[in-house]
């Protein structure tokens, strides 16, 4: 592919070399403008033709005033105008309207369309029938043609590849069964013309639009199947984030164990369910506390659980608690607390609380 740069400089021709833009001499096309970088941009061969990379530059590469991100490479197109600073490029591909300039220079000698409508088939006239003789031509420059065994060979028209060989036509004995009297079919109907070559510059047959290719699936399943997995994604951490903060009896008893250990008349309060916060109040569990951290006991300075056992909604732990002063008169005190799961959370229903 055959490209250049367009500048008011003249034209630069781009090979399979890349080509370095920027402000330092050691670019392959210099650029003196003050908003370009010294090593700006890049326009390196590409399979598709010839791509443009912004090497990180100051003040940006535009194509068409569009900013490019810098060192992501951007397909160029014929006709494209790239600006660096207040410089301005054009870039261009040799002979990518040449289909166009053909079509209209008469470079064909008859190449069945013109520029704005399509051409009318090429003329010769119906071929003979097995029980009717072929009427003569009533065009001087139509010549006949001899009753052939099969669909006829037509000549190749100057400038477009010979028609390829066609099977029998299904309506070659059309007229041998037809009651007498009926006439030859009109001349200004000719019988079925066989495909023809496109011209170069032109897809399709002349006269017919060509068929507009469907946008390939592929991308919409792959869309598809990157929205589900991100549905997935998204219900599975939620799911995830509500199993890893539901209320278990353990985290009850641990955070109940904490309340105990500082005092917090509060906080066991809290953890008791709405039918134990009817037999106490939070006054009278701090008063509780208050004989608990007496010289003589010493506080709750030890609180474990064990053989903690769920059925459904409700649950038993074994409760072990000890004192400060943890001696002969102070031995460890067991207890055996029932829990029930209230409104989603798991409370302490029954068990040993100060000051009750």
């Amino acid at each position: 592919m055959e490209a250049s740069l367009n500048s008011p400089n003249g034209r630069t021709q781009l090979t399979a070399n890349t080509l370095t833009i920027g402000r330092s001499p050691d670019n392959q096309f210099v650029i003196q403008d003050a908003q370009a970088s010294s090593h700006h941009a890049e326009i390196r061969p590409d399979a598709q033709g010839y791509v443009l990379t912004d090497l990180g530059s100051t003040n940006g590469t535009f194509v068409n005033e569009q900013r490019l991100s810098p060192r992501v490479p951007r397909l160029l197109i014929s006709g494209e105008v790239i600006r660096i600073g207040s410089t301005s490029l054009t870039y261009e591909i040799a002979g990518s309207y040449d289909a166009t300039v053909r079509a209209s220079s008469g470079e064909y000698a008859n190449p069945g369309y013109s520029p704005t409508m399509a051409a009318p088939q090429p003329p010769y006239s119906a071929p003979a029938y097995p029980d009717y003789q072929q009427q003569p031509s009533s065009s001087p420059n139509y010549p006949g043609y001899p009753q052939p065994s099969s669909s006829p060979n037509y000549p190749a028209q100057p400038g477009y590849p010979a028609y390829p060989q066609q099977q029998p036509s299904a309506y070659s004995n059309y007229n041998a069964n037809a009651a007498p009297g009926y006439p030859q079919a009109q001349p200004g109907y000719p019988p079925q013309q066989p495909p023809w070559a496109a011209a170069p510059g032109q897809y399709g047959a002349p006269g017919f639009q060509a068929p507009v290719a469907q946008a390939p699936k592929k991308r919409r399943t792959g869309l598809i199947i990157g929205i589900v997995i991100l549905l997935l994604l998204v219900v599975g951490g939620i799911g995830g984030y509500l199993y890893l903060n539901r209320s278990t009896p353990e985290k009850t008893l641990t955070a109940y164990c904490t309340a105990l250990q500082n005092s917090d008349a509060q906080g066991v309060f809290n953890q008791l369910s709405a039918h134990a916060q009817t037999q106490t109040s939070v006054q009278r569990i701090s008063q509780g506390f208050q004989i608990l951290d007496a010289p003589q006991i010493g506080g709750v300075k030890g609180c474990t659980f064990s053989n903690v056992q769920q059925s459904g909604s409700t649950a038993t732990a074994t409760l072990v608690l000890t004192a400060g002063a943890n001696n002969a008169s102070n031995p460890p005190l067991t207890t055996t607390d029932k829990l029930v799961h209230e409104n989603g959370t798991w409370k302490i229903d029954q068990g040993q609380v100060p000051g009750q």
